[in-house]
C-alpha cells in the first residue's frame, strides 16, 4: 500500500495526506470524470484477484523503480497472452526516461509478442538491489530531478493508450525523452533491434 507524505505535498493536496494514492486518483476521476471505477490498495502480483475477473484486452501500466514490482507486470502480461495483453512500462532517471510497450496477444490466429522492459534489461532487472532513498515524488528528488519530467513520462504513456483506443494502433514500441540534450527518440517494433539488448524471437 501508497500512502501520500507530507513531503509530498508541493504537488499535493493537506487533504490527501495518510490515504492511499490509488484511492485518491480514482475518486478525483469519479468526481470529475463522470466515471465509476473502482481503486484497489492492495499489492499488485501476476495472480492478483483485480485481474482475475477480466476476460483480456488488458492494458497494464507500470510506473514503478523496482525490479521485483516490473517481473510480476511482466508476468501478468503473459498470463493473458491469449486474450490479449499489453504492458506499458515507464521509467526515468534524473534527466531522461523511457516508455517501453510489451505486448503478448493472438492476432488473426498467430502469436505476437513484444518484448517488455524485463525483455530488454533482464540482466540489468535480474541484479537490481534496492537504494534507500526517496522515490521521485519527494522534495529532495524533485529538486535533483529535471522539472516536467515525470510529467512527459505520463504523457508518452498515456499516448500509447491514445493511439491504440483512437486509432487503433501504436507506431512505436519505445519513446525515449532526455532533457538535457533535447532529444526525443521513438523505435519501432523490429526483432534487429531487440537483439541490441540480448533478446531474441522464439521461433516456437
Amino acid at each position: 500500500m501508497i500512502q501520500w507524505r507530507c513531503r509530498t505535498l508541493v504537488v499535493r493536496a493537506f487533504c490527501d495526506v495518510g490515504r492511499n494514492k490509488a484511492e485518491v486518483l480514482v475518486e478525483r476521476f469519479n468526481q470529475f470524470g463522470a466515471t465509476n471505477w473502482v481503486a484497489k490498495a492492495e499489492r499488485f502480483t501476476a495472480t492478483s484477484e483485480t485481474l482475475s475477473w477480466r476476460d483480456g484486452g488488458i492494458v497494464l501500466f507500470g510506473c514503478v523503480d523496482n525490479a521485483p514490482a516490473r517481473k510480476e507486470l511482466h508476468k501478468a502480461m503473459h498470463s493473458f497472452a491469449r486474450s490479449g495483453c499489453v504492458y506499458v512500462d515507464a521509467g526515468n532517471a534524473n534527466r531522461s526516461g523511457n516508455v517501453i510497450v510489451g505486448m503478448s496477444a493472438e492476432v488473426n490466429g498467430c502469436k505476437v509478442v513484444y518484448p517488455t522492459v524485463y525483455d530488454l534489461y533482464k540482466a540489468q532487472l535480474d541484479e537490481w538491489k534496492p537504494v534507500l532513498g526517496d522515490s521521485c515524488s519527494h522534495e529532495e528528488s524533485i529538486q535533483r530531478q529535471d522539472f516536467g519530467l515525470n510529467d512527459m513520462m505520463a504523457v508518452l504513456s498515456s499516448q500509447v493508450l491514445w493511439q491504440l483506443v483512437r486509432h487503433g494502433k501504436c507506431a512505436y514500441q519505445m519513446a525515449s525523452v532526455d532533457f538535457e540534450t533535447g532529444v526525443m527518440q521513438s523505435f519501432q517494433p523490429d526483432p534487429d533491434y531487440w537483439s541490441m539488448f540480448g533478446y531474441v524471437v522464439s521461433t516456437e
